[in-house]
C-alpha cells in the first residue's frame, strides 16, 4: 500500500512539472522527480530525470537516466568578437538596451550562433552535476561520468569523465536497439538478457 501511494505521488508530481516545462515534448512514461527546468526539447519514453536538471534546446532518447544538477545546452557566447555579452549580438537578450542595431555589422553577428541542438541518444546515463555543451552528440549506450563537462561527441556505448571529458572505456555494444521493443518482447528479452551473452 505504501509502495503504491509513493508510486502515484511520482507520477502526480512528475505531471505538474512536465506542465511546468510546455515548450518541451515529454514521451510516454517519462517522469521529472523534482523541478527540473527543460525548454524546448524533446524527451523519449521511460527517460526520468532524478533532480533539478537545467535542460536547453536538446534531444533526448528513451531509457535515459539523468542525474541531480545535470546541465545541458547552456548556450554559446562569441569568444573572437567585442565581448562575450549578449547585448552586443543577441536578439533574445534580457536586457533593456541593446546595442546590436547601433554599431555592430550585421553579417558579424548573423556568423554567430548562440545555441546549437545536443543530442542524446538512447540509454544513455549521465551522472551527477555533469555539463554538455551546445551541439554535443551522444551516442546510444553512452556513460557520462559525474562532473564531466562533455565539449566533443561521445561514441555509442562509451564511458566519459573528466574535465574536459575523456574516454574512459566501453562498454559492451549488444548491436540491437532494445529501446524499440514493445513491452512484452522487452520484459522478456530483459529476463533472459544473462542467458544469451
Amino acid at each position: 500500500m505504501k509502495q503504491a501511494l509513493s508510486r502515484m505521488k511520482i507520477k502526480l508530481l512528475s505531471y505538474f512539472y512536465k506542465r511546468k516545462n510546455r515548450s518541451t515534448q515529454f514521451g510516454r512514461y517519462t517522469v521529472l522527480f523534482c523541478r527540473a527546468n527543460i525548454t524546448n526539447s524533446i524527451v523519449g519514453d521511460y527517460t526520468y530525470f532524478a533532480g533539478t536538471a537545467s535542460v536547453n534546446n536538446c534531444e533526448i532518447g528513451k531509457f535515459c537516466s539523468i542525474a541531480e544538477g545535470v546541465k545541458i545546452g547552456l548556450g554559446k557566447h562569441p569568444v573572437d568578437f567585442l565581448s562575450t555579452h549578449p547585448v552586443f549580438y543577441s536578439e533574445n537578450t534580457c536586457f533593456p538596451y541593446r546595442l546590436k542595431n547601433y554599431r555592430v555589422n550585421e553579417k558579424v553577428i548573423e556568423s554567430i550562433t548562440e545555441s546549437e541542438r545536443v543530442i542524446i541518444g538512447n540509454d544513455v546515463w549521465i551522472g551527477v552535476n555533469a555539463i554538455v555543451m551546445d551541439g554535443v552528440t551522444i551516442g546510444d549506450g553512452a556513460v557520462i561520468g559525474a562532473g564531466a563537462v562533455v565539449t566533443k561527441d561521445v561514441q555509442p556505448y562509451t564511458i566519459v569523465g573528466g574535465v574536459p571529458a575523456r574516454v574512459i572505456r566501453t562498454r559492451q555494444n549488444i548491436n540491437c536497439s532494445w529501446w524499440e521493443f514493445d513491452v512484452d518482447t522487452l520484459v522478456d528479452f530483459s529476463s533472459n538478457f544473462k542467458k544469451r551473452l
